[in-house]
């Protein structure tokens, strides 16, 4: 008796490596549905699926997994179970039908605690020490379906969030691996999420990463280490151009500094900009759109001056 087959959806990082994840449990993957290179920027972490189109698997890019013929195509391949992994649109009712077992998905929290979007920036901004990656049954809302497992991760006061995009991928491929197993057998657990538990983080937009200089600098660290890599990074102004401030660290006081002011330019530690409260080290930066530098760098190759200003 051949074994259940599987579509799966997905892009990113994450996706790549939970697809690797249920090859290598011998999934029978039917077919690979994921979004087309011309709108990798709209993603977190991308990372092109065509290798897979190497190892002769079905790939097929497409911008709307929605769409009523990508939909079509997908029960034409008549699948058991559907993941979705790594990809931002709520599948549609239609699509959620197509599996006969019907459709899994990731979500990186403690379900139901913290639904909603970008819950590795908000995990940091609102200092979580714990989290995890939830894996559940997709349903027509959004991230309250019933739960198969979970995967719990500390958050360190100095990780980034590098570091738990990193953490969030390892513990969804770990998810995949315990249970897959359980649910092409159909003995995975279902467990019903509790509303009353519930909370919904709202979407973020790569505008909302503009710095507030008047904030404290321990605020702005967290700010700063929340929207670095792989996400779009907070911002500032100078001389009417975007910086971006990749990493930073917190400084020593400075009694009557001007927010945003800065103090001084170190060759080790980088610009030091006045804040509400404290100070704050840049030590890595990007402007223009040219390539990072670290931050005592790009104020050499640029001319930065103490006393200048960023809005």
């Amino acid at each position: 008796m051949s074994r259940p087959g599987v579509v799966f959806i997905g892009t990113e990082e994450i996706g790549w490596r939970c697809l690797e994840a249920l090859l290598e449990l011998d999934a029978r993957v039917v077919g690979i549905f994921t979004l087309t290179e011309a709108r990798a920027k709209e993603a977190v972490a991308f990372r092109s699926f065509r290798p897979f189109l190497d190892r002769s698997l079905p790939v097929e890019f497409v911008d709307d997994i929605n769409a009523p013929e990508v939909i079509e195509r997908i029960r034409s391949l008549r699948p058991v179970l559907a993941y979705e992994i790594g990809w931002s649109q709520i599948l549609s009712k239609p699509l959620l039908e197509t599996p006969t077992d019907g459709c899994v998905g990731m979500h990186c929290s403690l379900l139901p605690r913290h639904r909603g979007r970008a819950p590795v920036p908000w995990s940091i901004i609102f200092g979580l020490r714990k989290s995890g990656m939830s894996l559940f049954h997709l349903s027509a809302g959004p991230d309250d379906g019933d739960l198969i497992g979970q995967s719990t991760f500390a958050i360190q006061p100095d990780d980034s969030a590098t570091e738990v995009y990193a953490k969030s991928v390892d513990a969804a491929e770990q998810l995949v691996r315990i249970y897959h197993p359980q649910l092409e057998a159909g003995t995975a657990p279902r467990v019903r999420q509790d509303p009353r538990r519930s909370d919904t983080w709202p979407r973020r937009t790569p505008q909302d990463g503009l710095i507030d200089w008047d904030r404290s600098a321990h605020h702005l660290y967290d700010w700063v280490r929340a929207l670095t890599h792989p996400f779009p990074g907070a911002f500032t102004f100078w001389r009417d151009g975007k910086l971006v401030v990749w990493r930073a660290k917190p400084g020593m006081p400075a009694d009557g500094a001007e927010a945003g002011a800065i103090l001084d330019i170190d060759a080790e530690r980088g610009i030091l900009v006045g804040t509400g409260e404290g100070t704050l080290w840049l030590t890595s930066v990007q402007w223009h759109g040219h390539d990072e530098w670290p931050a005592a760098e790009f104020a050499t190759r640029e001319g930065v001056r103490v006393g200048e200003c960023l809005t």
